[in-house]
């Protein structure tokens, strides 16, 4: 597998690598404002131009989201550091 250096300078300039396991990219978008359309078609870019760059199996996703409502976390029990 390529290194995390040369990976991240084939993504998008908004991108940031956060992690590699296998051929399964995570990234993070640095321009929290966009529409989930937008976040989508910048995903989907990414993955096309990896998978001509790196390797066909290559996968590009989003970072994981944590719930931001202190209620809901309250409620659950569940508490994000």
């Amino acid at each position: 597998m390529v290194e995390k250096i040369a990976i991240q300078s084939l993504l998008e300039p908004t991108a940031d690598l956060i992690s590699i396991k296998a051929f399964h990219l995570v990234v993070k978008l640095r321009d929290s404002g966009l529409s989930t359309a937008e976040k989508g078609h910048q995903l989907l870019s990414a993955e096309r131009h990896l998978r001509q760059e790196i390797d066909p199996c290559v996968e590009v996703f989003l970072e994981p989201m944590g719930d931001s409502s202190a209620l809901r976390r309250r409620l659950r029990g569940v508490q994000l550091d």
